[in-house]
Parts: C-alpha cells; structure tokens; sequence
C-alpha cells in the first residue's frame, strides 16, 4: 500500500526514484521487490526504478551517493534481531537521513525524529508512507536528521577512538597459553 500511495500522490510522484542496490537479474527475490517498490507496477515508477548491481565489498558505498533518503525496513524476527546496525551506521557515515523499522537493531541506534525515523511495525504502511512524504518534501528536516546522525554514527562509531583497545584486546589474546 505504501509504495501505491506514493505513486499515486501527485504531490511527490514526480519527486521520488527508488533504487535498488545490489539488484541481480532473474532474482525471485528482486523481481517481488521491484514489485513492491513499483507500487504494482504503476505507470510512474516505470521510468524512476535506478536498479544497481550488486558491487565488491571496496565499491558499493558507492550505492548510497545516488540516494537521498535511505530506508531500512526490517520485520521482527529472531533472525533479524542478531543483525548488525550496518546500514544504519553507513548512511550515517555518508550523512544520509534513514527511516527504519522499530526493531532491534536500528532502534537501539536511531533516536526518533533527531538521527532519522522508526516506524512501528503494527503501523507499518501508513507511517512509512508518511514518513517518506515528510522527507521527500522537506529538504531541511532531511538536511537536519542526516546531520544528526551523521555527528552521532563518527562520535560513535570511529574506529580510530578505540584502536588501542582492539590491540590491547587482541595482544590479551595471541599471547594467552594454549591448554
């Protein structure tokens, strides 16, 4: 329903592409999103699908300079649940705004409404369209939580401030005794 609504909406249909990175061809798994992000296949995201390949682990940040917007929806489940933030961490790195869902792990990073958007799963089309529109129409709310997040993920997230430590840890580790 989300994705309908918004190639329905005529207030920004014509503002909004949805890319699809690491896309491979003839994926059941790619042909249902591209389903789903398509709005069914409406006439206006014909030509405002950007499918990417998928790239080597050095070059698909390179996915992220042709986004505005990232989103991160994630069903609630065990699995899912012993996933990392990365993606989240990413779009923070190239200071990009995210509307995630309000799972584990994203909502243990994302404040709400300060470094991007949780949505509640039992809310789920309604607000992620929202959501969207919010973001897609308001460039300084966008400009706003990409900044916050971005402050957030290299105050949090900076390798360099805890180098000493992994050495340390590593160092406690190589010369532990073999039993």
């Amino acid at each position: 329903d989300c994705f309908q609504k918004l190639w329905n909406d005529d207030t920004i249909n014509d503002k909004i592409q949805f890319v699809l990175g690491g896309h491979v061809t003839n994926s059941d798994a790619h042909r249902y999103f591209i389903h789903i992000f398509s709005g069914n296949q409406h006439k206006k995201a014909e030509n405002n699908m950007l499918l990417l390949p998928a790239m080597d682990v050095f070059s698909f940040g390179q996915m992220y300079e042709v986004c505005d917007i990232i989103l991160a929806p994630l069903v609630d489940t065990e699995f899912n649940r012993c996933k990392s933030n990365l993606k989240v961490v990413e779009a923070g790195w190239k200071c990009k705004p995210v509307i995630a869902s309000n799972v584990f792990p994203y909502a243990c990073t994302i404040k709400n409404d300060k470094t991007g958007i949780l949505i509640d799963s039992r809310r789920n089309h309604k607000d992620w369209y929202r959501a969207i529109k919010s973001l897609v129409l308001d460039e300084n709310k966008r400009k706003t939580l990409a900044d916050n997040l971005h402050t957030e993920i290299i105050t949090n997230f900076n390798i360099e401030s805890y180098k000493e430590y992994i050495i340390n840890l590593y160092q406690s580790v190589i010369q532990q005794p073999v039993n």
